[in-house]
């Protein structure tokens, strides 16, 4: 995990604390570390249900028989169909919630590997990788492309505030699949009339 960063002068003689605030400011970073850690802890697992609901009971029929079904996207493995309302009810979220989060882990792992390794790390927070994951979804960029995407983002996410590195994640968006880009182009002039 990061180190917190210390907004504290190494020379505490220079600043006038208020009794009590260095340890609550070391608790507040102990407790931002924490909420980290558990972020990584339910994205590993949810992982891990992927990995061990990769199988279904073949021997099962009826219209109850589980099936394998592809929530990410191009390059993730399928899971159980059922799998989602597992991991909704135990998070307490929506069944479609729940799939969700299926999907969007799965696209991380298979399709960001280097933003997997930089999330499970705590160096990215799961809501900045969302940002990755979801932009090159809709824009429908394939396997060999949001590799590609992958390989080149994690840097800006680790050095630039939200808004400039989406607009960088654009940008390479845009460049991963130009042709993809001037028809996703196209079809936004054609309905702005």
């Amino acid at each position: 995990m990061n180190e917190p960063r210390s907004f504290m002068p190494d020379d505490e003689s220079v600043v006038v604390v208020p009794a009590g605030a260095k340890e609550l400011l070391a608790e507040l970073a102990a407790i931002r570390e924490a909420e980290i850690a558990v972020d990584v802890r339910k994205l590993e697992t949810v992982h891990a249900l992927c990995l061990v609901y990769g199988t279904v009971d073949e021997d099962a029929f009826g219209e109850a028989a589980e099936q394998l079904i592809y929530r990410g996207e191009q390059g993730t493995p399928p899971v159980a169909e059922y799998l989602s309302l597992e991991v909704s009810a135990l998070l307490g979220i929506s069944p479609g919630s729940g799939a969700a989060l299926i999907d969007q882990v799965l696209n991380c792992v298979y399709r960001h590997p280097v933003l997997w390794d930089a999330v499970r790390q705590g160096k990215v927070r799961w809501y900045r990788a969302l940002d990755v994951i979801s932009e090159v979804n809709s824009a429908g960029l394939s396997l060999e492309a949001a590799l590609w995407v992958d390989q080149r983002i994690v840097p800006s996410l680790l050095t630039m505030p939200r808004g400039r590195a989406n607009r960088v994640l654009r940008g390479l968006v845009a460049l991963a699949d130009p042709a993809l880009a001037r028809e996703r182009e196209l079809k936004g002039r054609a309905h702005r009339h």
